[in-house]
């Protein structure tokens, strides 16, 4: 009988995981991929999206209050994806972290408010399909060019106010995630 007694070690293996939130762009494994992916959905964004603007505007028969609104709505989408994509493909090719400078909050700013306006639009687009499903004979009286300005003007109001309290000193609960990281140091 041996009074020798071996011990074993208990070794954990630890395997560092990919943090995918907060996903900083110095960091991504798939920065030419992304790169390519960013640049075609710019690229079919602004195109896909003038091509809707451009087919409005130079065909008379489609000029109706309805597109108008539509092409309200197209216009939000390419701002969208230019203060968006542009900006995420920018991080990814100097391979920097986010920062907390004006540029990188009003390029947030903006494009949450023309998601929130994207979001708004969708209002008053499906009202002018009511009226026009439901009253077809009185839709021209119904549906004017002021109206459209004004339901177009109300979104954007709406868009405007659900984006500027935020930024209000005082607000502990923001959905605005930059200014959110930038007030509270999250990021440098």
């Amino acid at each position: 009988m041996s009074n020798n007694t071996t011990v074993e070690l208990n070794v954990t293996h630890i395997t560092p995981e990919f943090d995918w939130e907060p996903y900083f762009y110095t960091s991504s494994p798939y920065g030419e991929l992304q790169l390519v992916y960013l640049g075609g959905s710019l690229l079919l964004a602004v195109v896909g999206n003038t091509a809707v603007l451009l087919t409005v505007l130079l065909t008379e028969d489609l000029q109706t209050p309805g597109n108008v609104l539509l092409c309200a709505l197209a216009v939000s989408d390419i701002f969208q994806a230019v203060s968006k994509i542009s900006v995420a493909m920018y991080f990814l090719v100097i391979q920097e972290s986010l920062s907390c400078g004006p540029f990188q909050v009003a390029a947030s700013f903006a494009y949450l408010f023309f998601v929130m306006f994207s979001i708004c639009i969708i209002a008053p687009i499906s009202l002018d399909r009511y009226w026009y499903i439901n009253t077809p004979l009185r839709y021209p009286d119904i549906m004017t060019m002021p109206r459209t300005a004004l339901l177009t003007g109300a979104a954007a109001l709406a868009a405007f106010i659900a984006v500027v309290p935020p930024l209000i000193e005082g607000e502990r609960d923001s959905f605005f995630p930059t200014y959110f990281m930038c007030r509270y140091g999250l990021i440098s």
